[in-house]
């Protein structure tokens, strides 16, 4: 306040001492009204309240469509991933496959999932495309009991998510953690030495993961197995039977007899060596694999004649131990035709001319 300001105060002041005055009444009034008006300045309007509610709901809007196009960024980024996925989506053949232990949690088109137990591994691995285990099984199945059924087994089996290497499953003397190492993969394949090939074809996806749920195999880890499971059957021969035992067996000449059993279907086919010295008898165990007939395994042997009569025996190990055995004898004057399923093997030399006897294992002793 600057020195004319404060003279019109004084002068003001001394004029209105000298002229104004107030009763107490008059001042009570004056300080009511001065309240009155502060409070009505104080009062909230609802003009006041119609702006901040809509400013409210502008923030809580923005932040929505914040929150939205986050989650459209992500989905975005998980339908890029997807459409990637989807160049390895399985589109082939129909597959059957046998889960033992817990199915998938995915369903996927063209693959049908069925349960199964420990036992068809053995008795009914015809029936899949291949198996799939999980981890309510891995110990009980790398046990020694199963390992030459692993070793064997002509349809391919995979272990969802094992934290061990899967050749524990094909290995005596090692159980599923102990004495076992680690896998590298999060799921791992194989197919026994099947077909009359002696390597054995296995299979191995992703990394390995702390957890053993079948739950956390990513998805298109089962495009990739489905994919690799139609490329083996494409690639087993799938000729006729004798057109297998040709490319197996050298000495082959002819199929003698068929017969289907429990275990498969048996075929016994002669043999006979380029230089004609020597013949005899095989055997092979072929299994149905939906509509084809695979060669699982088999013997043969050449014998060279005794006085003009040929004769041997021989057997097939089937998974579970047992075996499958026979014996022929014949000669030129009494061929092979005659095919009968006893009891009790007799010798060669014992045996009539122009028959092959055979054994089988009763089936409840699998």
């Amino acid at each position: 306040m600057d020195h004319f300001d404060k003279n019109i105060k004084s002068k003001l002041k001394e004029h209105a001492d000298k002229h104004v005055s107030f009763t107490a009444a008059d001042r009570n009034r004056i300080i009511q009204q001065v309240s009155r008006k502060q409070k009505e300045r104080r009062r909230f309007q609802p003009v006041y309240l119609s702006v901040l509610t809509l400013t409210a709901l502008f923030t809580i809007l923005l932040t929505l469509s914040l929150i939205d196009t986050g989650k459209q960024q992500v989905q975005e980024v998980q339908n890029a991933l997807h459409e990637v996925a989807l160049a390895d989506r399985y589109e082939g053949r129909e597959l059957i496959i046998g889960a033992i232990g817990e199915l998938p949690d995915f369903s996927f088109d063209h693959v049908i999932f069925r349960e199964a137990k420990p036992a068809d591994l053995r008795e009914n691995s015809g029936e899949y495309n291949a198996f799939f285990i999980t981890e309510e099984y891995f110990k009980e199945l790398s046990t020694d009991e199963w390992t030459a059924v692993f070793q064997s087994i002509s349809t391919p089996v995979f272990f969802l998510n094992n934290n061990y290497n899967a050749v524990v499953f094909q290995s005596d003397g090692i159980d599923y953690r102990e004495g076992a190492w680690e896998s590298t993969k999060n799921t791992e394949g194989f197919v026994g030495e099947a077909f009359g090939e002696t390597d054995i074809m296995s299979w191995g996806y992703g990394s390995p993961t702390p957890s053993e749920a079948p739950a956390d195999v990513p998805a298109h880890y089962f495009h990739l197995m489905f994919k690799d499971i139609e490329k083996y059957w494409a690639s087993v021969n799938v000729d006729t039977i004798a057109a297998q035992l040709e490319n197996l067996q050298p000495d082959f000449t002819k199929i003698i007899s068929e017969t289907e059993t429990q275990y498969g279907k048996l075929v016994f086919y002669g043999l006979t060596n380029e230089e004609h010295t020597a013949e005899g008898v095989g055997l092979a165990l072929f299994q149905q694999v939906q509509e084809d007939w695979l060669y699982l395994d088999g013997t043969a042997s050449t014998v060279t004649s005794v006085q003009g009569i040929t004769g041997s025996s021989d057997w097939i190990e089937l998974p579970n131990g047992d075996s499958i055995q026979y014996s022929y004898r014949y000669n030129n004057s009494k061929p092979l035709n005659h095919i009968e399923q006893i009891d009790a093997l007799p010798s060669p030399s014992d045996g009539e001319l122009g028959a092959i006897y055979y054994t089988l294992p009763e089936k409840n002793a699998q």
